[in-house]
């Protein structure tokens, strides 16, 4: 079971939002659309998220899948010439490009919220490390600065 308080709380702040989460020995895995799954670890105090297309990972299931397909499309061009079947091949190597594009616009869409749930989480623990805060202080003195230039 899961023990690491930080965890507990961001699995229960991903089931509000709506987000599929099983629970690993010390681990969290979402589930989303697509096939895609992400892992999720804390690991020395930092967000760790593996992301998985069903059991491989993204660039192997996009590389298995856009070039297997390319070269059965190839392959039959090859061996029959321009036929109905070499045709068919072409489209579904073009349709598994687009299929894995999706997905992985999929993946880090939600990656992106699972690190905005982590963050918000960070900013409930310590007010004073908000998504912002101080942001502008770097931008302000670097401006000073300039400023500074210009005025010699």
């Amino acid at each position: 079971m899961i023990s690491d308080p930080q965890l507990l709380r961001l699995r229960d702040r991903l089931l509000r939002h709506g987000f599929t989460v099983v629970p690993f020995a010390n681990a969290l895995e979402v589930r989303t659309r697509m096939l895609v799954r992400i892992g999720i670890s804390i690991e020395e105090g930092n967000l760790r998220l593996a992301p998985r297309f069903g059991r491989v990972t993204p660039q192997l299931a996009a590389t298995l899948s856009v070039a297997g397909i390319g070269a059965l499309a190839y392959t039959t061009i090859l061996r029959s010439g321009i036929t109905p079947y070499s045709l068919a091949f072409g489209i579904l190597s073009v349709l598994a490009g687009v299929w894995e594009t999706l997905r992985f616009t999929v993946m880090e869409s939600e990656m992106t919220r699972i690190h905005v749930a982590w963050a918000s989480l960070l900013q409930d623990d310590a007010p004073s490390l908000a998504l912002g805060a101080g942001a502008m202080q770097p931008v302000e003195a670097a401006r000073d600065r300039a400023a500074n230039r210009a005025n010699r």
